[in-house]
């Protein structure tokens, strides 16, 4: 425990973020690989390897404290990292596509670091993966809330261009001038007080050609005035019960009411 509480304090020293140890190994040897020659060169890093938890992200991580100098190798462990296990190397390509191989004096530290490690990487790109999921589904909810804001604010913006346009015209009506309104066609109304010698219209009579309208034509006082020639001749040539038209012929004329024998 005590061993525990001071490398704990020596790794805050370093990363104050540093929370907790979850692994270690005694002796390692830092190795990089270099593509220009195909080789392993030595980096000059050999100390104690530490695997830690950090209560900001990136959550995990390890280090190798240098016991040759203040040179220390820090990797964060996240869904970049690919790790690759040769006993007794544990391989590794970072953010910056450096290569890395971790050699161990013991293949049982090799095989643990390797698995916890392994075991953080699967856990932070799961974590990566829920994230970008999240993310994709909240932008397109605010993507479709947006749109129906906008479609909420255009149906708004075109009611309200409505109501304006409304009183603007009511407005506008309203004050028309009275002469304006004045010479607007209007029903016609009878004048009552008009003089009486105005000559109006009459109805034109329907001329009736049945023999009843000819003899209530030519009976006295009804129509127009008989002469008294006229009168005598209708009376003496009465139609007989037998044949009440005999004697009588129907003509029409523009002179309503005469009959000629």
């Amino acid at each position: 425990m005590a061993d525990s509480f001071v490398n704990l304090s020596a790794l805050q020293r370093v990363d104050p973020y540093i929370i907790e140890i979850l692994e270690s190994a005694t002796q390692v040897a830092l190795y990089k690989f270099c593509s220009s020659s195909n080789e392993w060169d030595k980096t000059g890093v050999e100390g104690t390897l530490f695997v830690y938890k950090r209560s900001a992200p990136p959550q995990y991580g390890f280090i190798i404290m240098n016991r040759l100098s203040k040179t220390n190798q820090v990797e964060p462990i996240t869904k970049e990292l690919e790790l690759q296990r040769e006993d007794p190397y544990l391989l590794y390509r970072n953010s910056k596509f450096s290569i890395f191989g971790i050699w161990f004096y013991d293949k049982n530290d090799c095989t643990k670091i390797s698995d916890i490690t392994t075991s953080l990487l699967q856990k932070e790109t799961d974590k990566s993966r829920s994230q970008n999921r999240m993310r994709r589904a909240s932008e397109s909810d605010s993507a479709r809330e947006q749109a129906i804001e906008t479609v909420a604010t255009t149906k708004n913006t075109d009611i309200i261009s409505m109501l304006s346009k409304a009183q603007e015209i009511y407005s506008k009506n309203k004050s028309l001038p009275e002469e304006k309104l004045a010479n607007e066609p209007k029903p016609i109304v009878e004048n009552v007080n008009a003089p009486s010698d105005l000559v109006r219209p009459k109805p034109m009579r329907v001329v009736e050609t049945t023999v009843e309208s000819v003899q209530r034509a030519s009976s006295p006082g009804h129509g127009e005035s008989l002469s008294v020639e006229e009168l005598f001749a209708v009376a003496s040539k009465k139609p007989s019960p037998k044949n009440p038209n005999s004697g009588v012929k129907i003509t029409s004329s523009p002179e309503i009411g005469r009959a000629h024998v």
